[in-house]
Formats: C-alpha cells, structure tokens, sequence
C-alpha cells in the first residue's frame, strides 16, 4: 500500500470533519460533526445545526449537561467527545438523546465511555413513542469507538427523527463522529492503470481517483480475489485510505507476491465511500506472471538425421508475452551458431537451420526464450546431420536403387 501524498489509517476510525470540527449543513451534502473545535467542557445542546442533544429523564432536575470532554481511552478521531454528565443523586441513570430538525435517511455514530452494552433506541416519523429499532452494541470502558450505523444510505425513505443511547448499568454515554444528511450522488471511484487484463511481473502501482467532490469523504479501500473465484470466497484487502486523492494518481501499490499470492489472474476492487455511507467501486484485472515460457519442438523429432534447410517447427507461448527467443546449433561441447532469433511468440514454423557446410555428426539445437518478466526457458534437441540423407529420397536411411525409382516415379518416367 502507498500513497504518500494522503494519510493512512488501519485503525476502524472515521474521518473527521472540518479543522474546525463544525461541518456546517449543505445542500445534498452529509453533516458530520467530530466535536475537535469545541473547548473541553463546553456544553452542548443545540449549537450543531441539523440536530439538538438532551439528557433523558434528567435526574437533576433541570438542564443536566452532556459536555465536550475526553475520553481516557480515547476515540475513533481525534481526542474530543460528547459524554454525559453525573446524574443524580450520584453515576449516570440518564442517557443521551439526539433529535434531528428533519427526518434522517441514514445516520452514523461511534460509541462508548460505558463498560458493557449500551442500547441503542431508533425513532421514526411513523413509530409513534416507541422505538421503531432496538439493538445492543458493546463497549469498552473510557473508549468512544463502537460504529453504530441506522437506516440506509440510498434508501428511498427519510424517516429517522430521534436516537437514543443509554448505557445497561447507568454507566456514562458519549459519542463521537456524528454524520447525517444525504448525498444521493455517489462518490468517484476510478482505476485507470493498470487496465483490464494487464500482465504484471511483481509490484504495479495503482493509479486512479478517489474523490467525493460534493460531499465529506469516508474512506477508500482496495481489494483482490483470483478471477475464478468461488461467490463466498473472501476478498483480501490490499490497503485502506480515510482521506481523498481528488484528480488521479497513486492510490495504493499492489504487491501480489507480498500478500502470498502465486502467478494467475485477479481482480482488483476499489470500493469509495462517502461520509454519508453512498458507496461507488471500480474493478479491473491482472495477470500474475510467474511462469517462464512454454517451448515445444515437434520436428526435427530427437535423434533424428537431418541434412540441407531443416525447418523447426513447434510453438513458443508464455501467460503473457514472448519478449525474445534465440535458437543456436552446436555440436556437443563446442561453439554455438546463430540459427534464428525474434521476439513475440509463435506457433507454426520457429525458423529453418540451413546445416549445408556443416561437420556430418550429432549436433544440438538450443531454442531459448524469454518473456515480459525476465524468466526464460531453453529446450535442448540432439540431432544428427547427414550431409548425404539427400539422397535417401524415400527415407529408408539407405540410399539404393529404391530411392532412384521414387525420384522417377515422382516425374512420371514411363
């Protein structure tokens, strides 16, 4: 994974919002608040435009606060959280509740400060005084760090109005990282190198766009699977992003060989999300090369008596590409003799060896080749040249009387 240019993080924590801490509220935009540019201590009721904070039952008797403080075991961004005041007489039998000045799609919060479960109540425009939802999510003490995630990104119905966390014991609650809104246009997700069906030879960078131009930004993640995958079969992550890179460049590096991967084709997922939670993937393929080239040799069959212009025949191939092949004759042990080279690979005829002037005697024929990835094959054929094999027309390996016949019924003498 590389991308110098963006901060990563591998920890699950949400990207924070303006340096100021106060992401305003925007048209077709996502709210998201991480309370960095409150002052420790401050409380908080209705200064976040788009929703307003409250203690439930407020056992104290009046406005019971829920302040900016930091937790001891810190938080999914930053060092700032929104946590619950003691109640009264004495821990914390209140609980948190948010209201939103307009019915939400989806919501996103991280959670904690409680040691133990708390309980998360969800209301809509039609549950009336109950809850529409309850779940339980875990947490650990003096941490603000649990996800919690409602309703539906690209649902069709706005309908969240109220939430609640409450922890199990009358412990404290506190949240951080509070995103809302909606934006329907989903962010940029884009791979332009290395395009579909590349070879690769070990490490390729990445190079594409992550972006939400409209929108605060999640995260970005890349991901591989072999092409001939099962469904079920889990994706590997290559690296994950919780900034942008607007514009194209190097999103990540991918490293088949570190990740324990052997030579076949894969595919490449960027998976882009917003900080609504409106997701846009790209794919594209690559071809893992670890294998040299493949050589065969049809004719001239091993051991055979070869004389005048001998043809090759046979095939190169590799996974990807043939970048050279070079074939040479040498009698056993001595100087090898330039024969034919190309590039690329080929089926069919390799080249011709013209073996007139040569010492009659075994000889070999070396065909070498090398592919895009510098792994190179070489084949060995022991022949045998005859300088007077032309004369054994019918191939008998004698010349006699016979091959004079075939040489006149081939003309047709009466």
């Amino acid at each position: 994974m590389n991308r110098p240019s963006r901060p990563a993080a591998i920890a699950a924590a949400l990207v924070t919002a303006a340096a100021a801490g106060l992401a305003g509220p925007a048209a077709a935009q996502c709210i998201e608040y991480d309370f960095e540019g409150f002052a420790i201590g401050t409380i908080v009721t209705d200064q976040l435009p788009g929703v307003t904070f409250d203690a439930v039952p407020d056992s104290c008797g009046g406005q019971l606060p829920i302040r900016v403080q930091t937790p001891s075991n810190g938080t999914s961004s930053g060092s700032r959280a929104l946590v619950i005041d003691t109640g009264c007489p004495d821990f914390s039998p209140d609980f948190i509740r948010m209201n939103f000045d307009e019915p939400q799609r989806f919501v996103r919060f991280t959670t904690g400060i409680a040691s133990g479960d708390l309980r998360i109540r969800v209301f809509t425009t039609d549950s009336g005084g109950s809850p529409a939802q309850s779940f339980d999510v875990g947490s650990n003490f003096g941490e603000v760090r649990t996800l919690v995630q409602v309703g539906d990104p690209q649902g069709l119905t706005a309908n969240i109005t109220r939430i609640e966390v409450e922890s199990l014991i009358d412990d404290f609650e506190g949240i951080d990282d509070l995103a809302f809104g909606v934006d329907l246009t989903p962010p940029i997700a884009r791979i332009d190198t290395p395009t579909w069906g590349t070879c690769i030879c070990g490490p390729v960078a990445i190079v594409g766009e992550a972006c939400d131009p409209d929108g605060t930004y999640g995260n970005d993640t890349l991901e591989v699977r072999a092409v001939n995958a099962d469904p079920d079969d889990p994706w590997i992550t290559v690296g994950t992003f919780f900034a942008p890179l607007c514009g194209g460049g190097n999103l990540y590096t991918f490293d088949p060989a570190a990740l324990g991967l052997g030579g076949g084709t894969y595919v490449l997922r960027l998976t882009v999300t917003n900080g609504c939670g409106t997701s846009n993937t790209a794919i594209t393929t690559v071809r893992f090369d670890t294998s040299p080239p493949g050589i065969s040799l049809d004719s001239p069959a091993p051991g055979e008596t070869v004389c005048g212009v001998v043809e090759l025949c046979g095939g190169l191939a590799d996974n990807c590409s043939i970048a050279s092949w070079t074939v040479v004759a040498r009698q056993p042990g001595g100087p090898e003799i330039p024969v034919g080279s190309g590039s690329g690979g080929e089926c069919g005829t390799i080249t011709s060896w013209n073996t007139a002037g040569l010492p009659d005697g075994p000889w070999e024929l070396v065909i070498r080749a090398t592919d895009g990835c510098g792994q190179s094959s070489e084949l060995v054929r022991s022949v045998v040249v005859d300088s007077g094999c032309r004369a054994d027309v019918n191939g008998d390996g004698v010349v006699d009387f016979n091959d004079i016949l075939a040489v006149l019924n081939a003309f047709d003498v009466p």
